[in-house]
């Protein structure tokens, strides 16, 4: 059986002031480490009984590994194509500021200057995803559109279904595999 646990990264500065943080090196507050480390056992459980077999993977984003760290696993791999979006010209902007300083509506669709488009994103997962396709139980610390991303293209063989999924800050999600073979989400957008 296949068991693919991803967490979004605990809370930041921008992330709760509703900015787009892609490139930006922004510390998780002390508060969600603090958090996180108290729901360590809660996690480790999540993972069930072969938690100490998973294979994690980080970001290189301070914020995810502190936040691999707290949920104990300091020795986590950085691979940077887990890194966020580069929103470019968007970094560090509401959706509310893109949208009345810049025209743009939908990020989703946006081509930012100095950024990424969300599907040179989705081609840096998929081969992340490519490269890990031979593990069983894997737990994955990253940001809101590339888990996304990585959940809609596992999941549902399109990158394009992202857009419909939520992954709030501290939250995790699974997808495993079924009786039939089907690799499915059993678990999405749960605070940790």
């Amino acid at each position: 059986m296949i068991s693919i646990t991803v967490v979004r990264h605990g809370s930041t500065a921008w992330s709760d002031a509703g900015r787009l943080c892609g490139s930006t090196d922004v510390p998780l507050l002390p508060e969600a480490e603090a958090g996180l480390l108290r729901k360590r056992d809660e996690f480790m459980k999540l993972l069930g009984s072969g938690a100490d077999s998973v294979n994690a993977f980080t970001s290189p984003s301070v914020r995810c590994i502190s936040t691999s760290k707290a949920l104990g696993f300091p020795n986590a791999l950085v691979d940077p194509r887990l890194r966020e979006r580069g929103f470019g010209e968007l970094e560090g902007l509401t959706r509310a500021a893109a949208e009345r300083d810049l025209g743009i509506v939908d990020i989703w669709a946006s081509s930012p200057v100095g950024g990424e488009t969300t599907a040179e994103t989705a081609q840096r997962v998929r081969d992340f995803c490519a490269s890990v396709s031979h593990l069983d139980h894997i737990a994955i610390f990253s940001h809101g559109v590339a888990l996304r991303l990585m959940a809609a293209m596992l999941c549902f063989g399109d990158w394009r279904h992202a857009k419909s999924l939520i992954l709030d800050v501290g939250s995790v999600g699974r997808a495993r595999t079924t009786s039939n073979g089907v690799l499915a989400l059993n678990l999405w957008n749960r605070r940790l």
